[in-house]
């Protein structure tokens, strides 16, 4: 997940150090404009997809991409996210989504019955655009400081990680949208903040998503999920 951050995770990572730099270099190039391509086009048939068979009305002050921003701009969230995503491979927009859902009053029960179409989007999302995406955007960073400056312009290498980097925002972007779009959302003024049972609500919701993706938690990365959760729910 990146939202404004940045990913440490390596993904698909190619090898770009052995012979053929050059060709290996004008190569990713072109996969960032593919990418940027597919993005649009993914986009645009995301606009057109049908409504999921059941769908949970959810009654909130704030959208799932607007809370997502505001839990994760809280201190330590970052990197606590950041670890769960590279130790535990978590997939952090759909987790955004199960907190989300409780703090909206959704309780684990509506998540099982829209759980494995969120699941399907998110994975298939993931795949095919945000961890190409951020591996391309790794890449050129190590390309640009790897010793070839003699050879290659780095100012012009770092300006296209930065466009990569924007591609890679706006995929996640466009995932949570989507999530959001598997429930039929009526956003009203700012409810009041959400208690303890919303909170629980969310711990449960957590569970349901780590059990159904094998997500196992050890100390460090339950000390990670309590600090995400104090962020939107308080300690």
């Amino acid at each position: 997940m990146l939202l404004g951050g940045s990913s440490t995770s390596s993904i698909w990572r190619s090898d770009w150090f052995g012979g053929g730099e050059r060709r290996g270099l004008t190569t990713h190039i072109w996969s960032a404009r593919l990418l940027a391509e597919r993005l649009r086009a993914a986009a645009e048939a995301g606009r057109r997809m049908p409504a999921p068979a059941f769908r949970p009305r959810v009654t909130t002050g704030m959208s799932l991409w607007d809370f997502a921003l505001s839990v994760y701009g809280q201190e330590g969230v970052e990197e606590a996210c950041l670890a769960l995503q590279n130790r535990l491979g978590a997939d952090i927009n759909m987790m955004m989504f199960c907190i989300w859902l409780a703090a909206c009053g959704q309780g684990s029960a509506n998540l099982a019955r829209c759980l494995g179409s969120a699941l399907k989007l998110s994975r298939d999302w993931q795949r095919a655009l945000v961890e190409p995406l951020r591996s391309c955007r790794q890449n050129l960073k190590e390309f640009a400081g790897s010793g070839y400056e003699a050879s290659l312009d780095r100012t012009a290498l770092l300006n296209l990680r930065d466009h990569v980097k924007k591609c890679e925002l706006e995929a996640e972007r466009l995932q949570i949208l989507a999530l959001a779009n598997l429930v039929e959302v009526e956003v009203l003024g700012m409810p009041e903040a959400p208690g303890l049972a919303q909170r629980q609500e969310a711990e449960n919701n957590l569970d349901v998503y780590f059990s159904a993706t094998g997500v196992k938690l050890d100390p460090l990365g339950q000390a990670h999920v309590f600090r995400i959760l104090n962020a939107a729910f308080g300690p």
